[in-house]
């Protein structure tokens, strides 16, 4: 990895972190959380597979880690409260939000140990692309399960799409 993907990679994760923390604060419903963050973790997955050809070993773990991120973005929805706060929809996670974040990358690296022993400490690229299979799966996952929990979700990221159209218009 060259220095200009690394700095992009640092910042991506930086940005990642700053998400899963705000998650246990209300936070306004927008396309960031709900659009942008997962597509970022899905093209980063992309970015950092193993090419030509995948190792099965990791498709199985990609495959273990995936659920456990569908497990996590499902926990995640059912805990997080939606609600109007001067005519402006939020969203607050709580400590249940955190709590799944860390069970996510605990389980990452119990599963990467499992599989590549302490032989993972060498190369990071199987760990990082699954990693951000993980978090594309959380927050896909989450988003989709409080689209449809809650209606009104729609609506305001409907909204938010046509005032950015007019603004560039």
């Amino acid at each position: 990895m060259n220095t200009h993907e690394l700095i992009i990679t640092l910042i991506i994760i930086g940005a990642v972190i700053y998400a899963m923390a705000r998650q246990v604060m209300p936070q306004q419903v927008r396309l960031l959380s709900f659009i942008v963050f997962p597509a970022i973790a899905a093209y980063e997955t992309y970015k950092l597979l193993p090419r030509p050809i995948i190792p099965f070993n990791q498709i199985v773990e990609c495959m273990l880690i995936i659920l456990v991120g569908l497990a996590a973005g499902t926990i995640q929805a059912a805990y997080t409260r939606v609600y109007y706060k001067d005519s402006k929809l939020y969203m607050c996670g709580g400590k249940v939000s955190l709590i799944a974040w860390l069970a996510v990358m605990f389980l990452r690296l119990i599963v990467e140990l499992i599989f590549q022993g302490f032989n993972m400490f060498t190369s990071s690229n199987s760990f990082l692309w699954i990693l951000w299979a993980a978090i594309a799966a959380t927050f896909g996952s989450r988003s989709i399960f409080l689209y449809l929990k809650h209606p009104e979700i729609g609506n305001v990221l409907t909204e938010e799409r046509a005032a950015k159209n007019r603004y560039r218009n």
